[in-house]
This record gives structure tokens, sequence and C-alpha cells, in this order.
């Protein structure tokens, strides 16, 4: 039983080599690239291709706020049919200036190399109907609509404080044609806010421009009022079929407090936000009144519209958008025993997550295997732009010339209203009889036996190398599993926390072990990824969450259907990402690591009670 676990570890880690090879990217977007001076961008750095990304180091970002970040976002995108893994970190960024802002390459570290990535340009615009910064604070220091006055009507109070908006782009198009959707709860008060029910968007192809990790908010006037502003959801929609369709409404459960007018003294009755968490410290709890209530969205109905009949389809698969195609092959001549490469690639924007290609007509004799596909899509775009690209393999048993011929794709431009038919060239190549074999005859007739030499009996020979450096392997991975399991039989170590009353001490795994020996020598960089990684595995295992990678939108559900009060779950929250700020930014605070880890013990010792173990 050990000798197989051993075979299939060394196949494991052969396996793990031959992925390692596999090219590793780090690329920097910024999306959109143009704003006015009131909107936010998204800068993105990701590395691709690596299972084993340690640092990503973000630009400099002198000129911005940073409304939210870093997010993190780990990952697979499909390409040529291999999942290749990604991770990256991502920061909403609003400027504090207009002009043209340049942000120089980062680096990545990643499979133990460094790896440069690409520089940036954003456009920042002025925009005329932009308030100074002392009227936004003016008008966040007058909302008082937290406050409970005598007399107030509680519901009148949500209604007008605390709803859904469901905003679309259009409400009328075509089969294939996108629909911009978002949903956003707009607050003026103290609330907390839970999606309790997301809608399936039946009859529409999804794209979700959402990312995982969304808990930031931005500020917006309606009617006079200044909101808090959260993005539930927000999706591009192709529909994929003609008719009315209703959108599914989004469902919030919400929890309010208010403070009640008859215990703030007249001097705080002004301050309004700012003084809101001292407030509610200092307050008796009959201060607070709290008030739960259901958010349902409105419904809204798109009208989608049939595409213009077409009499001749056969080159028409549903794409719809605007398209070029172009077809390459790596060599026109190659012989009977060896393979070519044809590319066909289709690029612009539209619904080309789901456009295929005709069925192609490979010349008589050509043979062809099911193509490699590879798509680079910008979903961050309506439509999405990009291309697909589609390889195939082929090779000809019987020399000649042969002509792929010209493909046709045939779609719907939305600009003009009108079919159009676009068309790669022909491509001719020639296929030459192999003459392998001959040549092999030539060399035996003419060269002479010689003493074979000492590499070349290696190189003949492989197994003389292959088998020491299997047993090698082999060996290796014996003590290593060894190892492995020895350390699996050590028992966790244990640490007493104080009692704060007359009660026996209690006993906590320490959870924590890796962070504290990191705190104790004073390594930054080695404590805030050790105290990532240690505080969510302890959070996944205290709430039961199996799915990997550990994620911080995994445990916030996971802390919602545990039934967690709400108090804590903003502690473990604010908590993780606090660590995740240190954690990928290149300038750690150093001051905050004891209380990172006490707050992290604190909130141990509290699921510890509220779990009763």
């Amino acid at each position: 039983m050990k000798f197989t676990k051993l075979i299939c570890a060394f196949f494991i880690s052969y396996a793990a080599i031959g992925l390692a090879k596999a090219q590793v990217k780090f690329s920097a977007t910024l999306l959109p690239p143009a704003i006015s001076i009131v909107e936010n961008t998204e800068l993105k750095l990701t590395v691709e291709g690596s299972n084993d990304v340690e640092e990503i180091t973000p630009p400099l970002l002198n000129g911005f706020t940073i409304v939210k970040g870093p997010g993190k976002d780990i990952g697979t995108n499909k390409i040529n049919g291999r999942l290749v893994p990604f991770v990256s970190i991502s920061f909403i960024l609003k400027p504090k200036k207009t002009g043209r802002f340049y942000f120089a390459p980062t680096t990545a570290f990643a499979d133990g190399k460094l790896i440069k990535g690409n520089a940036l340009q954003l456009l920042v615009k002025e925009d005329a109907g932009i308030k100074s910064a002392d009227e936004a604070a003016k008008g966040a220091l007058t909302n008082t609509d937290f406050i409970l006055k005598k007399g107030d009507r509680i519901n009148k109070k949500l209604v007008n404080n605390l709803f859904i908006k469901v905003e679309v782009n259009k409400t009328n198009c075509i089969v294939g044609q996108p629909i911009m959707v978002a949903y956003k709860l707009y607050t003026r008060l103290k609330s907390t806010s839970n999606v309790t029910r997301v809608p399936a968007f039946n009859g529409f192809s999804v794209v979700d421009m959402l990312p995982e990790e969304n808990t930031g908010y931005v500020e917006e006037k309606l009617n006079g009022k200044l909101y808090n502003v959260y993005l539930l959801k927000k999706v591009q929609l192709y529909p994929l079929q003609a008719g009315t369709i209703t959108l599914d409404e989004i469902e919030t459960e919400n929890t309010i407090k208010f403070i009640k007018e008859v215990y703030i003294e007249p001097s705080y009755k002004d301050a309004g936000n700012l003084v809101w968490e001292a407030l509610a410290a200092i307050l008796p709890s009959e201060a607070i009144q709290v008030e739960k209530t259901i958010l349902v969205s409105d419904k809204k109905s798109i009208i989608v519209k049939p595409l213009p009949s077409i009499t001749n389809n056969k080159n028409f698969t549903g794409a719809v958008g605007n398209f070029n195609i172009y077809s390459t092959i790596d060599k026109i001549k190659f012989s009977t025993n060896e393979a070519a490469t044809v590319s066909v690639t289709l690029k612009g924007e539209g619904n080309l997550n789901l456009v295929t290609l005709p069925n192609l007509q490979w010349p008589i004799g050509v043979d062809s295997a099911e193509p490699n596909i590879k798509e680079a899509f910008n979903k961050g775009t309506i439509p999405i732009s990009g291309s697909k690209t589609y390889t195939y393999f082929i090779n000809a048993a019987t020399p000649g010339s042969y002509t792929f011929p010209a493909i046709e794709f045939c779609y719907f431009n939305t600009t003009t209203g009108l079919y159009k038919t676009i068309s790669t060239i022909p491509i001719t190549f020639i296929v030459e009889k192999s003459n392998a074999a001959k040549k092999q005859f030539d060399t035996i007739g003419i060269i002479k036996p010689t003493k074979e030499k000492f590499f070349d009996t290696l190189f003949t020979q492989r197994w003389l190398i292959i088998i020491p450096i299997v047993l090698l392997v082999l060996l290796l991975l014996f003590f290593w599993l060894k190892k492995d399991i020895k350390q699996q039989k050590v028992v966790p170590a244990i640490i007493k926390i104080k009692a704060v009353t007359n009660e026996a001490p209690i006993l906590v795994i320490n959870y924590f072990e890796h962070s504290e020996n990191s705190l104790q020598q004073g390594d930054v960089k080695e404590f805030y990824a050790n105290i990532s990684k240690e505080f969510k595995t302890y959070i996944a295992s205290i709430l039961g969450i199996k799915q990997q990678p550990i994620t911080k939108a995994n445990i916030a559900l996971a802390l919602q259907t545990k039934s967690i009060d709400s108090h804590t779950q903003h502690k473990v929250l604010h908590l993780i990402q606090d660590i995740e700020l240190q954690h990928y930014t290149p300038l750690a605070n150093k001051e905050m690591m004891v209380e990172i880890l006490t707050r992290a013990e604190e909130l141990q010792l509290l699921l510890h009670n509220d779990n009763g173990m």
C-alpha cells in the first residue's frame, strides 16, 4: 500500500512539474482608463499561470483615494481546454485632481521568480457638476435621519431612507444584444443588509460584472439627499429568445439601529454620522431602537425583439455586434509525416461568449482534430469585447497542393441594423512526400560503423539515466511522506487563556502559532502572511466551511448561516479586511501587528464561547 502511495505521489509531482512549465504572466489593467474627477476606476493586478504567488506589489497611489481594497480574487480561467490558475488584487480608486496619471510597471513574486508587469495611463477629466469638498462634507454632517424623534413614524423613515433601485441601460433590445442591469441599495441610516434572494435571469446568458468581494459603497445624491449606495449585483444580460421577459427581484434582510433623541444632548444633535459610533458606545441600551425589515426590488420588464429574418443563414450562428475574422497557418510547406497549425481568430465586440464558427470545409485528404479554443474577453465593456481563437492541427497523408477555402462568417450589425458577411482569405499550402525512410537507408549505406561514444550510449539507452532518477525521487518521497505522517501525529499546541472571572481557565487550540513566532521575530511580511492564512483557516474550521479557497464572501455567508450575531460578524469581516490591507500593501504597518493578533485571539475566545466548545 505504501509503495502504491509513493508511485501516485511520484506521478503527481511529475504532473506538477509539467504544469509549472506553463508561462506565468503578470498584467495590470485600469477599467475604465478615462474618468471624470467624480468617478472611480478599478486597478487590477493579476498573476496568471502560477499556483504559488507570494507577493503582488501595487504601484504608488499618490493622488488617489482608495475607496475599496485591496480586494483579493483567486480562481481559474479556461484556456485551450486547460484550467489556468490566477490570483489578482484590485483597488477602487477615486482621483484627487484632474490630469493624466502614469502608473509605472510593478512586480510580482511567483514560482520563486520576480515578474515585471506593464505600465498604465489614466486620464482624469473635469466634471462641471462637481461640488466642493466642503459642500459635500456639509451635506454629510446634516444627516440626522438615524435619530428617532418623538412622533416619528418608523415605517415612513424606513421608506424614505432605505430602498433598492434597479437600473437598466435599456428596456428594448433584440436577441443577442446586451442589457446592463444593476441592483443598488440606497441608505441614509445605520443599517446592515444581507442578500437573501438573488435573481435567476431565466432566458438570458449572464455575465457577472461585480467583483467577488464587494463590500464598499459610494456616495450618491438623489432628490437632493446624499445616500450611501451599495452595489448588490451588476450583470450583462444577453437575451436568448424573443418576447417580454420580466427580471426577477432581489431581496435583502436589513437591520437598522436608531438613536432615540431624548437620550442625546443638544450639542450632539447636529453631529450626525461623525459621532455615531461614539454615541452608540456610551449611550445605554434603551437609547437604541433596533428595527428589522425586508426589502424587495421592483420588477423590470425587457421587451426582446426577434432578429430580422435571413434567407441564407448557413453562415449565421447567432452573432450580434461588430466583428472581424482572419486565419493564419504556421507554415505553407510541410511533409506527410508533419503537422501544421491553422488558427482562425474572431475579434470584435458583441455576444462573443455565445458565438461559434460555422462548420469548416477542409480540403479532401486533409485531416484535423477538434480545435483548441482560447478566449481573451474584456467583460468590463458593454458589450463584451476581445477575441476568440480556434487552433486546428492538420496533416495530410497524400502529397500535393491544397487550398483551405475562405471562411465566411455572418453577423447582425446592431449599428446598421443589417446582416453582414465577412470572410478570411484562402490559404494554399503544399504537402511534400516524407523522405525520412530514404535518409535512413542512405545513412546506413554510407556511414561506417564506429565505436559508440559514452554520451551517445547514454542518449540511445535513456533507461540508464531515468531509472536512477526515478529511484532517487521515490526515495525522497518516502522520507517526505514519513516526515508528514510524523507531523500529523503531533497534537496541536494548547494555550491557556486567563479567565476574566473566578472560573477555571479555558483551554483553546492555538491556531495562531506561526503568527506569534513571526511577531516575536519582528518579521512584518511573514506575520501578515501567516495571520491571513491562520485566521481564515480557524474561521473555516469553526464555521464548517469546506469550499476552497477560503474567501471573505464564503466566510460572510457562513456567518449568516450559523446565526452569528451581527456585531461579531462585523468584527470578523472587519479584521479580515484589515489583515488583507496590510498583507497586500508593500508598506505594511509594523505597529499594528500586536493589535491584529490580539483581535484575532479575542474573536477566537468569543466564537469559542458562542459555540460551546
